[in-house]
């Protein structure tokens, strides 16, 4: 695309709200709060929601899992305890978006 993540984030998030479950080894520019990509997707919230009725499940948004890997939802060993609860849990913050 040529372009860096922030600019994909920016362009993205003016078309559909975006949820970004991030894990504790992900990039710090994605993670909330301090991360410019997460900012980018708070912040589009103000152009999803105006004049709409929006359920707060659906508000763009940026969550960190800080104890999970990268690829814990899809990847990650479910036979542990934690990695199973946060798959679970991540999986359920995303159906509830949806």
């Amino acid at each position: 695309f040529n372009r860096n993540q922030v600019e994909m984030a920016k362009l993205a998030a003016g078309y559909v709200p975006l949820l970004y479950l991030v894990a504790g080894n992900d990039a710090e520019n994605i993670k909330p709060s301090e991360g410019e990509i997460a900012k980018v997707i708070s912040d589009s919230g103000n152009i999803h929601c105006e004049g709409q009725e929006t359920n707060r499940e659906q508000l763009p948004r940026c969550a960190e899992f800080p104890d999970m890997m990268h690829r814990w939802v899809s990847r990650g060993n479910t036979s542990l305890g934690e990695v199973k609860k946060g798959a679970e849990d991540a999986l359920m913050m995303a159906v509830e978006f949806f």
